[in-house]
């Protein structure tokens, strides 16, 4: 397990910083469990479904998935819900070369 991101989240009218912590893994015995947040799904890079993610997603994971390390933050209009999808009102997130 490879720590590769931090990325600090926000919510508007909420002081409140969640930090994240982004660890890459590439070797794992088991088998993964659903949660109450997801069920486990593999997908060919080419084909994730970022338009059923968090909008964050899309900016962050290519880096993972390049082998990038990064850090930044993003700031929500407010947290998402069973019929509402969050919308990013300003984000930063730089590459962190590797040393």
């Amino acid at each position: 397990m490879e720590q590769v991101g931090t990325i600090d989240f926000t919510f508007q009218n909420d002081p409140k910083i969640l930090e994240v912590h982004i660890f890459k893994v590439t070797d794992f015995t088991g088998e993964p469990e659903e949660t109450e947040e997801m069920k486990p799904q593999w997908f060919k890079n080419d084909q994730i479904p970022y338009e059923q993610m968090w909008s964050d997603d899309i900016h962050w994971l290519p880096l993972l998935l390049a082998g990038k390390k990064f850090k930044g933050s993003f700031l929500f209009d407010r947290p998402s819900d069973a019929t509402y999808a969050s919308k990013i009102i300003t984000q930063d997130l730089v590459e962190i070369k590797n040393t």
